[in-house]
């Protein structure tokens, strides 16, 4: 890990209802997070309609905690499950 840039998260984005609702959400769960309370992340899914949500018991890089664990999830939600 290491620093990256910021400005991509000042970019200003424009989307339409008519499309947004197109893009399929999933979400993951990191219950150990300390950088995003699991209640702001629930209120994140439930707002983005994310279907599946999944739950790992990790911090917030999963990617480096539980590499394999994630990487099957983010196969199945690839696949479709």
């Amino acid at each position: 890990m290491k620093p990256q840039a910021t400005a991509i998260s000042n970019a200003a984005v424009q989307t339409t209802a008519e499309k947004w609702g197109t893009i399929p959400r999933a979400f993951i769960a990191c219950t150990l997070d300390q950088a995003i309370p699991l209640e702001q992340q629930q209120a994140c899914w439930e707002r983005y309609l994310c279907d599946p949500v999944i739950t790992m018991e990790t911090s917030h890089s999963p990617f480096m905690s539980q590499p394999a664990e994630l990487a099957g999830y983010l196969d199945a939600i690839a696949a479709g499950i």
